[in-house]
Parts: structure tokens; C-alpha cells; sequence
């Protein structure tokens, strides 16, 4: 009777970290591939994770002592972190707009809508630049344009 070679738990917590690694590679190459296809763009949703788990199997493979392959996890880490970098609470902030803006209000009426009145004073009491009134009708337009005619663009 031969007996088989036993695998160490050593050497089976080895390949699986091994195959980690190569699949978390894997998984950050194809979510780079976006610009080639939409559908990449679902690996790259992922980023955050494929960081975490790297983290994980970085340190198990520094634990077995697996240099090469620490080396290859580590720029998968490094990949992905730099990847995650802009949303990190470090990231220099950008400044906003001037303090000059665009006041807008889009105001749906509904077209069965008769009361032009508190129509008016709602859209008066935002002091809007720009106003986008949907659903009125044509039986109301022109009292509307000519409640509003202190707008420039009609």
C-alpha cells in the first residue's frame, strides 16, 4: 500500500493566499479595462474590497514568509490604494465656485392648475434667475408670460 505525500496546512494556506493573489491581480486588471467596455467597469467597483483582502493576503504571505509573492501582493495593495487615494479624507479639497450664482426653479403646475396666483407668489418668494414652469397649458400661457414678462428669455 503507498501512501500519499500529506500537504501541509502550511502549503494549503500557501496556494490558496497564492491563488488570492493572483485573482485579486486579475480582478484590478479588469477593472482598469473600462475604456475598452462598459462591463469591465463593474470590476472597478470593487476597488475598496480588492484593497482590504490584499491587506489580508499581504500579511498571511508575510507570515509564511513567501517574499516573491509578498512582492506581488503588495503592488496589488499599492495599486488599489492608489486607485482609492482620491476619496480619502486627505485628498486636497476643491474650491468651490465664486460666490456670483445661478438661483434656478423648476416649478411643475400641473396643466388642470387654475391658480395662477399662488403660483406667482411661490415663484416670487425664491427670487429665482431662472425659471422652468412644465404642465401649464395653453390657456394660461399668456397670463403667465405676462405675469413673468420681467424675465429676459421667455
Amino acid at each position: 500500500m503507498t501512501e500519499k505525500n500529506p500537504v501541509s496546512r502550511r502549503e494549503w494556506g500557501f496556494k490558496i493566499l497564492r491563488g488570492a493573489a493572483v485573482g485579486l491581480g486579475v480582478l484590478t486588471v479588469l477593472g482598469r479595462l473600462g475604456q475598452l467596455h462598459w462591463t469591465f467597469d463593474w470590476f472597478a467597483l470593487a476597488h475598496h474590497y480588492y484593497f482590504l483582502v490584499g491587506l489580508l493576503v499581504l500579511g498571511g504571505l508575510v507570515v509564511l514568509r513567501r517574499w516573491p509573492w509578498v512582492a506581488a501582493a503588495a503592488v496589488v495593495v499599492a495599486i488599489n490604494g492608489w486607485l482609492l487615494s482620491p476619496y480619502l479624507p486627505t485628498a486636497p479639497v476643491v474650491e468651490g465656485a465664486p460666490d456670483e450664482t445661478i438661483r434656478l426653479l423648476v416649478y411643475n403646475m400641473y396643466y388642470a392648475n387654475t391658480d395662477l396666483e399662488q403660483m406667482v407668489q411661490d415663484i416670487e418668494s425664491y427670487e429665482a434667475d431662472i425659471v422652468f414652469i412644465m404642465e401649464y397649458s395653453f390657456q394660461t400661457q399668456e397670463a403667465i408670460e405676462a405675469r413673468f414678462d420681467h424675465y429676459e428669455y421667455r
